[in-house]
């Protein structure tokens, strides 16, 4: 449900609309995202380098985000194309949410 939300967001955000409404969303649905993952740890693995790498990794792929979003933003003419991302992210997570309950 995160990557619906994550990219329903994408496609609905603009520069002051519902910024601060969407970044506690994402809040939300971030920790709750960490938090499956952190169920998810094997019983062998030292959870003080699972919980780095998973923090590490995680901050790699949101900072990588954002300067995508960032240059997109940049370029007007590239607009609709970041919001076709978004909507294939939002695609994307549906098809997961799907499978996940077969």
């Amino acid at each position: 449900m995160s990557v619906v939300v994550m990219g329903a967001s994408i496609v609905g955000a603009t520069e002051k609309r519902n910024s601060l409404a969407i970044m506690a969303v994402v809040a939300l649905f971030g920790s709750l995202h960490g938090h499956a993952h952190g169920l998810e740890m094997p019983t062998a693995a030292d959870p003080v380098f699972y919980a780095a790498g998973f923090l590490i990794s995680t901050a790699s792929i949101h900072l990588l985000g954002v300067a995508v979003g960032h240059v997109f933003k940049q370029r007007a003419s590239w607009d609709g194309v970041l919001r076709h991302m978004g909507s294939a992210m939002a695609g994307m997570g549906l098809v997961i949410l799907i499978h996940s309950l077969q």
